[in-house]
């Protein structure tokens, strides 16, 4: 858990090495049932991923929580991959994760899905009940699949109670 009352949170992740073996999951930053907390302060996350089945240059699962009451929140995932492996994602968020900005603030998530030839290699993938929100302002989701193989899609949201929404 990271808190913060008034300051803005900033993380910035790139795995190292080329393959799994230095990096198992490959992914630039990766949030495991997590809390970010910004207050009234903003969150930025940037993350770049690659070199294993199933990286994303930001990842949140397990019910993790990136959240801002009086600030913007920017998530932007790149996945340099250019294998044959598939779900390369530029953003992924899964299993009951929450984004959201309440106030008049807004949220921007941007991918770009890894360049190789797997399978499933979208921009920005919300999927298992997550949810993208925000309560009073502007939201924007802007994925982009680069990939060869099949199933690429810029922007997914696929799963029972997964969303975007904004009530701003």
């Amino acid at each position: 858990t990271i808190n913060s009352k008034n300051g803005n949170i900033v993380l910035t992740g790139n795995p190292s090495g080329t393959g799994v073996a230095s990096n198992k999951t490959g992914s630039g930053i990766s949030l495991d049932a997590a809390t970010l907390d910004a207050g009234d302060g903003g969150i930025m996350l940037r993350g770049e991923g690659r070199g294993a089945a199933n990286a994303s240059g930001v990842s949140l699962i397990n019910s993790s929580v990136v959240k801002s009451s009086g600030g913007t929140i920017s998530i932007t995932g790149n996945n340099a991959d250019t294998s044959a492996l598939a779900n390369q994602t530029g953003v992924s968020i899964a299993s009951s994760s929450l984004v959201n900005a309440s106030g008049a603030n807004n949220v921007t998530v941007t991918g770009t899905s890894g360049a190789g030839t797997g399978v499933g290699n979208a921009g920005v993938i919300v999927q298992s009940g997550a949810r993208v929100s925000a309560t009073n302002g502007a939201l924007t989701v802007v994925g982009t699949s680069v990939s060869a193989g099949d199933q690429a899609i810029g922007v997914l949201v696929t799963g029972g109670n997964s969303k975007i929404d904004s009530t701003g």
